[in-house]
């Protein structure tokens, strides 16, 4: 159901976006002007965007130049601890989820605290996002701190854009949630939403 194309930052140009459904930016450290700006447009025009975090992102050039799609301006890296640190009360789990909504629908169970497969993620090192009461945003899901760790930003006069930002990274520099069962289908179920396959069940592909 997707069709999936990775490249390197410094390879983006303001035509890498033309019919592409959904865009992943995984840890990358700053898109160049342009190229920033035609993707700016396209989700305004009704493309879906992933950012996930990571060591190597510019957080004043992301806050410079992708302010108008992020859900939450920047503010810096925060660790907790190492990953096999004996003070686990420092590592982060996962909670506070919107349960109804469509990327998390599918993993909620019986309980409807929990998600499916994510139960036991780990968290050590986030991206601290600035408090906004007034912001267009909604939060999906929050570490156990209550930072937020999942969340959603319409674009466009419809709302025809959607924009994902995950404050944590999708490798395991900073979380294990890649080795966690729920990972996969997390990641699906978002590319889906995003790219608008969910919005009325049909099968369709979904250019990445």
């Amino acid at each position: 159901r997707l069709v999936v194309t990775t490249t390197t930052a410094d390879r983006v140009d303001a035509g890498s976006f033309v019919d592409v459904d959904v865009v992943v930016l995984a840890n990358v450290p700053r898109l160049h002007a342009k190229a920033a700006a035609a993707l700016v447009s396209h989700v305004e025009a009704g493309a879906g965007l992933f950012v996930a975090m990571g060591d190597q992102v510019d957080v004043e050039s992301y806050n410079r130049d992708l302010r108008p799609l992020l859900p939450a301006e920047l503010r810096g890296v925060k660790g907790q601890a190492l990953l096999d640190d004996a003070n686990v009360s420092e590592v982060l789990g996962l909670t506070g989820f919107v349960a109804e909504h469509p990327v998390l629908r599918a993993l909620t169970g019986v309980d409807a605290g929990s998600l499916a497969g994510l139960q036991r993620v780990r968290t050590t090192t986030t991206m601290l996002v600035e408090p906004d009461p007034s912001a267009d945003r909604q939060v999906l899901a929050r570490f156990t701190n209550d930072a937020p760790a999942l969340l959603e930003r319409a674009l466009g006069e419809e709302g025809e854009g959607r924009v994902l930002l995950l404050t944590t990274s999708i490798d395991r520099e900073w979380t294990d949630l890649p080795i966690r069962p729920g990972f996969l289908p997390l990641l699906e179920q978002i590319v889906l939403y995003l790219g608008r396959a969910l919005d009325d069940g049909r099968p369709r592909v979904v250019r990445v």
